[in-house]
């Protein structure tokens, strides 16, 4: 119950989202080995993705919480995130306190998640309730859900949900509290 409360909640944040693609079957997953960088470096520098097995054992070694971003080759809204969302530097640094994940929310690859073996493409519709891509997911650093947001992200709104998790703060404290103590 306690973890659904947060799967509401960032749910409902997820109306700020903008648009999403549909399903079609394409692709394959971009992943990159592990980095450390300083706050200046993070701002100028491309974001490391890591695969999600190495993500997740990552997340695990460092106590740091996952985000997973559930895309598609072909999803245009995907693409437009990559570019616009991801590139921006408060999102690069509110990246700091995360470990970002990256799968192709289609791909046959294979995969453990809690001891069962998903393909990339079950693992997606059937654990993350992905209908559509692009789809954000944070996870615990064990790998338990936080919370989804379906669709586009615009930056701003992006870099205030990975500071509230990457933080810690949604373990206590509402989004929307959250929110009035950051002063938006």
């Amino acid at each position: 119950m306690f973890r659904f409360k947060y799967i509401f909640l960032l749910l409902a944040l997820g109306m700020f989202s903008v648009s999403s693609c549909g399903s079609k079957e394409t692709g394959t997953e971009e992943a990159s080995s592990p980095k450390t960088a300083s706050s200046a470096e993070l701002t100028s520098a491309k974001l490391t993705w890591h695969s999600f097995d190495e993500g997740l054992r990552v997340a695990s070694e460092t106590d740091k919480p996952v985000y997973l971003f559930i895309d598609a080759k072909w999803c245009s809204w995907c693409k437009k995130m990559r570019r616009e969302t991801f590139t921006d530097s408060e999102v690069k640094l509110a990246f700091s306190n995360l470990i970002p994940v990256t799968i192709d929310g289609e791909s046959k690859e294979v995969v453990t998640y809690q001891g069962k073996s998903y393909s990339l493409a079950q693992l997606s519709r059937q654990v993350f309730a992905v209908r559509g891509f692009p789809m954000s997911v944070f996870l615990e650093p064990n790998g338990d859900i936080i919370g989804g947001m379906p669709g586009y992200i615009k930056a701003k709104d992006f870099a205030a949900r990975a500071n509230y998790v990457g933080e810690g703060r949604y373990k206590n404290q509402s989004f929307e509290d959250y929110m009035k103590e950051m002063g938006s």
